[in-house]
């Protein structure tokens, strides 16, 4: 499945791994590629998270830190030509440790995202 990212969620990743890089980057580094991981697992298996209370948007922690991913999952988009894309699309909608919040839900089911 392919993995689209919203500006937001960008900045919110970018955030946090600065600040933790500024105590100490080999610690970003491994949250960082932690993070990764949970996200192309989520990519393999879009249905092992939990849903919550939004329709459509499902959330993972990042163990063994205290970070949530926000996502959601997208259908099968159809071209006029009756051409279909891939499977489904993840749109991860930011974490819950920034100072910018992280129910970005709205923004992460309507915005076209960028690769991390």
């Amino acid at each position: 499945m392919k993995v689209r990212y919203t500006d937001t969620a960008l900045a919110e990743i970018n955030e946090i791994l600065s600040y933790i890089a500024k105590d100490n980057p080999l610690a970003a580094e491994e949250v960082g590629a932690i993070m990764r991981a949970t996200i192309a697992r989520l990519a393999d298996f879009p249905r092992l998270a939990i849903e919550t209370d939004v329709p459509d948007v499902r959330v993972a922690p990042v163990l063994p830190y205290r970070y949530l991913i926000f996502y959601v999952r997208r259908a099968k988009a159809r071209f006029p030509s009756g051409r279909q894309t891939h499977p489904a699309t993840f749109a991860p909608a930011g974490s819950n440790r920034s100072s910018r919040g992280g129910d970005e839900t709205a923004e992460a089911s309507g915005v076209e995202g960028h690769c991390w």
